[in-house]
């Protein structure tokens, strides 16, 4: 064992910073195989722990302090800490929106507006839009993807194509958005001006987005709805109204949201003050609602602080009758985002130890050991 201790092991070899990763990689493709779509519920995070471990021992086998890794992982997860708070925010939003009947009211609406057929298209370029005009990818994604999921999978669209639309929109507005922080950092840090720095973007941004939406068009007219997303169409209306009181007054707190976000509110707080907003609107506008999820026995004032809250933090679901749109209205709260969280800090672990070991600085070195073009810097 290395007896001189320091802060990194500059000079690890590529096979044994290899190791790690040919772990990782072996330990997720047994979790598939064993746990199937199950593996991100727990064994994916155990497996990112292992590696981490893993390589920890390496390093510190080889000299590295485990204060030096410590460090590593504190400022890694304390970097995912603004993205762990808009996560949870954004679980707790879903959760009142939905009590409050605005989420219902978007799929209600769009499903008159939208055809599943465009569907996609519209979603990239709305949230596009959005992201543009406000600069927040996190924001636009929070507030109008939340229920433009609900309408997809209201028209029998993959949910994982709804996400795709609607993540390419909001981050081709966040990189070309004049008002979005990192793109005004980037030509900052690069010691260039905010106009530079977009017209260079737009070179590999405006072709990415292109091909997006020609592949969205596309799969939104080869694809055809099914008997059963004609039926929810038809009976949904119906089954939103046995429930909630659908007006269009219900779209002022995510007005109100998308106006706070423009003029550069932080994404959590606009997605905070949402949620507020949420639970006010569904104390205002939709009291049989509330009744519903806290039961008959309390008072008004008891049901609507114990549905709020429960909507905010825990599941929330209502049933209609109708088996499709009982699908939709349901919401997790902050509970249903832990799972996410818990990936993440796990990752962030796993990255923060792989940096602090030397293991990124050996592979990368190795990477681009032989580069000398540009295209060389490209592949590599």
């Amino acid at each position: 064992m290395n007896t001189e201790s320091h802060t990194t092991d500059s000079n690890m070899p590529l096979p044994l910073a290899l190791l790690p990763i040919v772990l990782l990689v072996a330990l997720l493709g047994a979790n598939v195989y064993f746990f199937e779509d199950n593996s991100s519920y727990g064994s994916n995070q155990i497996a990112l722990l292992i590696a981490a471990l893993f390589a920890g021992g390496i390093g510190m086998f080889r000299g590295v302090k485990w204060s030096s890794i410590k460090d590593a992982i504190s400022s890694n997860i304390s970097q995912a800490t603004e993205a762990i708070i808009i996560l949870l925010l954004i679980g707790s939003l879903a959760g009142t929106w939905l009590l409050a009947g605005i989420i219902p009211a978007f799929i209600h609406y769009g499903l008159q507006i939208l055809e599943p057929s465009i569907f996609l298209f519209a979603a990239c370029v709305v949230c596009a839009v959005l992201s543009l005009a406000t600069g927040s990818s996190w924001g636009t994604v929070g507030t109008v993807g939340v229920a433009l999921i609900g309408i997809g999978t209201a028209m029998g669209i993959s949910e994982g194509w709804i996400a795709g639309a609607i993540i390419s929109g909001a981050y081709f507005g966040d990189k070309l958005s004049p008002l979005s922080d990192t793109t005004n950092l980037a030509p900052a840090v690069a010691g260039t001006d905010l106009i530079t720095h977009i017209k260079y973007m737009t070179i590999t941004t405006v072709p990415s987005i292109l091909i997006a939406l020609a592949v969205f068009l596309v799969v939104g007219f080869t694809g055809d709805p099914t008997a059963e997303t004609a039926a929810f169409a038809e009976g949904f209306g119906e089954a939103v109204n046995s429930k909630f009181n659908i007006h269009l007054g219900l779209f002022i707190a995510p007005v109100a949201v998308l106006v706070m976000i423009a003029r550069k509110v932080p994404a959590a707080a606009a997605l905070f003050i949402g949620v507020l907003l949420g639970a006010l609107s569904a104390i205002v506008f939709q009291p049989e609602a509330i009744k519903e999820i806290a039961g008959e026995e309390m008072s008004f004032v008891q049901a609507s602080y114990y549905s709020t809250m429960s909507s905010m933090s825990v599941e929330t679901q209502f049933e209609t009758g109708n088996a499709l749109a009982d699908k939709l209205l349901k919401a997790k709260g902050m509970e249903g985002m832990m799972n996410t969280i818990w990936l993440i800090i796990c990752a962030m672990v796993f990255g923060a130890v792989l940096q602090a070991t030397g293991v990124l600085k050996s592979i990368t070195d190795n990477l681009i050991k032989g580069v000398n073009s540009v295209l060389g810097l490209i592949g590599s």
